[in-house]
């Protein structure tokens, strides 16, 4: 429970370092295909689709996209996204039995 609040936390947060615009190639950024694609539903019903590439060379962060931009890449502080990418692939949760 913590592993997911903690993350959901740091989402509520993200903020972009930096943002590349008129972007032609995403494959350059790790986007195509996306490492990590995350559809978030906001309190009013609104969903945001983001897809996460690539770490950076330098300076901690990983290049993301939202889903009605694809000529935009942001450049966020990896540790965040690391966190949806732990919660999905190392869950802290407990799988749903299955029926026989």
């Amino acid at each position: 429970q913590a592993r997911v609040n903690g993350a959901a936390t740091r989402l509520a947060r993200l903020t972009a370092s930096r943002a590349i615009t008129n972007v032609t190639d995403l494959a350059q950024y790790g986007l195509t295909p996306p490492q990590l694609t995350v559809t978030l539903t906001i309190s009013n019903g609104q969903k945001i689709t983001l897809y996460t590439g690539d770490e950076t060379p330098v300076n901690d962060n990983r290049y993301l996209r939202l889903a009605e931009d694809e000529r935009t890449v942001y450049l966020l502080f990896r540790f965040a996204i690391d966190d949806l990418y732990l919660l999905i692939h190392e869950s802290p949760l407990a799988p749903p039995p299955t029926s026989p």
